[in-house]
């Protein structure tokens, strides 16, 4: 059959429409790849809403006609179609699941706006009238130029922008890290490029604006904030298809801005977790990222203070190339277990307030306490929603610190008692605990909760969760790392990388001159730290991995539902996809996880877990195999969710859990 066809990829929650169809473009509609459209589907009247992927002249598929254009704004580009396409197949997820992540909801008031002046500007194009507008800096990269990596300098440092010094002509002093960024960035606007910026939370991406915003070029950023509106995000994503150069800034949702001329794709932080994406299709920022640079052959940049074990990987595996400059590491002593607050770091916050600066202290959790205990038995407190932990908040009322339920009617799980006692002093607690140390010194508290970016400086005590850390023009006189044992004691394999990380940020706004004790950290791995052996901690924590044959020595896939169900899903599976000598895979489980269905069970059922483990060389097969045993599973077995009450699917595929380990 000739003509024009147009080939769509439906919005549907519906895995089996999962797939390109064929419509027929009527003679007096105007159709063009990337554009919102409605089709018919199936024997209803209803339409359904989807993106032109191409047009084509042939089709024998085609049994039915475009309805109608939504809009003339080409938004979905055929490059960033296969990025997202390709990332669904990866991940044995759906390509309506990416769109929901990558494309805001459509605002009509701002694509109008949009596409007037679209109209107005069309014919010109764009020509960069930039020319010099490089940062330097001792340690900087000579270019930023293939697949990098690099340890960001722990302190605050001297920059230089267009021959004069940052510090002294526009009174602005720089992060190691924010420097790094920014001169990445510099670069590819120069060049008439984009760039890509992935930081973890709004204080990283707070820093990065304001350093551009004062070196003048805050006309050049496209926020990608996930609090702001939907039409300013909406609008945000419409100047990236723009061929004018930008730079994206944004946590992990960024690394779907569909920049038109991408030349580079940088990311903070990489070990943070908040760059893990909790819903369908589960996928980790940093992969998404390597993964579009493999499409785009752009540049990338991996960089922060202390270094993820997956990035390890890569540098052993010869994939990154490593350009950490050199310098002097930070003045960090260690000490040894015993007091909470003792003789050394009481001796480095007073020193620090005497001459007049700001201390940092570091604790683990918010609240009056970390946890909360039964006074009678001595029993840790439990959620009575989730069975997580308690713990008094601001107002002592006792919270849990997994689902964030209040407890007010509290009842011992072991002998029923209703009263708590505290554990292990929280945030509210340690402040005001300093406080009475050092009378007459301004306390601020500052979590998640107690949002602070920036202080101004003077003689004032900080205390701080951790990556909740305010920063300070100038830096820190003294930051303090208390309940480290805490954050390595974690219930994760991960524990000793996070706490390294939250540890590494936190020094890192140490003043010139300026010095941290880490209480109660002595020991092999405080040595490396206090070294600024970053390098040689990653290293230690994957060849671990390699024993255990863990992530990221190799993937880790886990599927989530009826036991009866799962058993059929990996019967037979392992010989479906290992089909070379050299590849290995092993099914782990089944493991129960849960008694009463939470989740995507059926309700009533007990929810059981199944484990993969495999080779990256099997990810392409494994994901195509999984997702179709698991669609027609999910096709047969009717499952409502415990919590809502709505049906769901009985079976729950992640092809990256990093929760198991």
């Amino acid at each position: 059959m000739s003509g024009r066809f147009a080939r769509v990829a439906i919005e549907s929650p519906l895995p089996q429409l999962d797939r390109l169809f064929d419509y027929q473009i009527p003679g007096d509609l105007v159709v063009e790849p990337g554009i919102r459209v409605k089709v018919p589907f199936g024997k209803g009247t209803a339409l359904n809403e989807g993106f032109v992927v191409e047009v084509v002249e042939q089709s024998e598929l085609a049994t039915a006609s475009v309805a109608e254009v939504v809009s003339a704004a080409a938004v979905l580009p055929i490059s960033h179609y296969q990025f997202l396409r390709a990332l669904a197949d990866r991940q044995a997820g759906t390509l309506s699941e990416l769109l929901k992540l990558a494309v805001p909801k459509r605002s009509v008031r701002v694509e109008n706006a949009w596409l007037k002046e679209a109209t107005q500007s069309a014919g010109g194009g764009y020509t960069s009238t930039i020319t010099e507008v490089g940062l330097h800096y001792a340690g900087r990269p000579a270019i930023f130029s293939g697949r990098l990596t690099a340890l960001a300098e722990p302190r605050i440092i001297d920059v230089v922008f267009s021959g004069e010094s940052v510090a002294q002509n526009r009174n602005l002093k720089l992060q190691g890290w924010v420097a790094l960024f920014v001169a990445a960035a510099l670069e590819q606007i120069a060049a008439g490029k984009s760039a890509v910026l992935v930081v973890p939370d709004f204080r990283d991406q707070e820093r990065l604006k304001a350093a551009l915003n004062q070196l003048g070029f805050a006309a050049r950023v496209a926020d990608f904030d996930a609090s702001q509106t939907g039409s300013a995000r909406y609008a945000s994503y419409l100047r990236c298809l723009t061929p004018e150069p930008v730079i994206v800034i944004g946590s992990r949702g960024a690394v779907f801005a569909p920049v038109a001329n991408l030349g580079l794709m940088a990311m903070w932080d990489d070990s943070d977790q908040s760059l893990a994406e909790p819903t369908a299709p589960y996928i980790h920022a940093r992969e998404a990222m390597l993964l579009r640079q493999q499409l785009s052959a752009c540049n990338l940049l991996l960089s922060g203070h202390a270094r993820s074990v997956e990035v390890q990987r890569l540098v052993e595996l010869g994939y990154l190339q490593d350009v950490t400059a050199s310098f002097a590491p930070p003045k960090l002593a260690v000490t040894e277990p015993g007091l909470r607050v003792d003789t050394a770091s009481y001796q480095a916050v007073k020193q620090a307030l005497d001459a007049g600066g700001s201390v940092l202290v570091q604790v683990a959790a918010t609240g009056h306490s970390t946890s909360a205990y039964c006074a009678s038995c001595a029993e840790r407190a439990q959620c009575s929603n989730c069975h997580g932990p308690l713990f008094l908040d601001d107002s002592g009322v006792p919270k849990c610190r997994w689902c964030n339920a209040m407890n007010l009617g509290f009842k011992c799980q072991s002998c029923f008692g209703s009263k708590l006692r505290t554990g292990t002093a929280g945030s509210n607690r340690t402040a005001a605990e300093l406080g009475k140390s050092f009378p007459g010194v301004k306390v601020v508290e500052a979590t998640f909760e107690h949002r602070v970016v920036s202080l101004k400086p003077g003689k004032q005590l900080v205390v701080s969760t951790p990556g909740a850390e305010p920063v300070i023009a100038g830096g820190y006189g003294a930051v303090i790392l208390l309940d480290g044992q805490k954050l390595l004691a974690r219930d994760t394999l991960r524990a000793t990388e996070l706490a390294v990380a939250l540890w590494s940020n936190a020094i890192s706004l140490l003043a010139a001159g300026g010095r941290a004790v880490g209480v109660g950290l002595a020991g092999d791995l405080g040595t490396k730290l206090a070294l600024w052996d970053q390098v040689g901690i990653a290293s230690t924590e994957l060849t671990a991995r390699k024993e255990l044959a863990f992530p990221p020595h190799k993937r880790m896939a886990s599927l989530l539902g009826p036991r009866a169900t799962l058993d059929q899903i990996v019967e037979g599976l392992l010989p479906s996809v290992v089909t070379k000598a050299n590849q290995t895979a092993e099914v782990l489980g089944p493991l129960l996880v849960e008694r009463a269905g939470i989740g995507a069970s059926t309700t009533g059922a007990e929810t059981w877990r199944y484990l993969v483990r495999y080779d990256y060389a099997l990810g392409e097969a494994l994901a195509r195999e999984l997702k179709a045993r698991v669609l027609a599973a999910n096709a047969a077995v009717k499952a409502v969710s415990v919590k809502s009450g709505r049906a769901s699917r009985a079976v729950r595929l992640k092809m990256d859990d990093s929760q198991v380990i």
